[in-house]
């Protein structure tokens, strides 16, 4: 009685750390159906009324943006323009130089004129 429930449990395990290897089998079938103008939400019905992807619609929809929108993207950037995939890593990697903006403390003469400090006596 225990071992059945047991096994059960395990057959029945639907995490997201379980269904990664089944979404990564389906990997090149879901780029194809995608790539034939099929939603997301029709594949992933399909795949889970045949038990190919037992997960919910929000974590196909989280696999799908992670590991097929986002390679496509960065090898679609990578094309245009010429660089390697660690040159990409690399150049993410590095923070980007930042110009100080310099305080405009010029009088404004037109309207509305906001200051954190105000006069009582100004004031209606």
């Amino acid at each position: 009685m225990n071992d059945m429930l047991y096994k059960e449990l395990i057959q029945n395990n639907v995490q997201p750390r379980n269904l990664l290897p089944e979404f990564l089998a389906l990997k090149d079938e879901i780029i194809y159906a995608m790539s034939r103008g099929f939603s997301r939400k029709d594949i992933w019905k399909r795949l889970n009324a045949t038990d190919r992807f037992r997960g919910c619609y929000l974590t196909f929809c989280n696999y799908v943006t992670r590991h097929i929108v986002a390679t496509s993207e960065q090898s679609r950037s990578i094309t245009s323009t010429g660089t390697t995939a660690a040159e990409v890593i690399v150049a993410k990697s590095l923070p980007t130089k930042t110009i100080p903006i310099k305080p405009n403390n010029k009088p404004t003469t037109t309207g509305f004129d906001w200051s954190p400090n105000y006069n009582e006596d100004d004031l209606f």
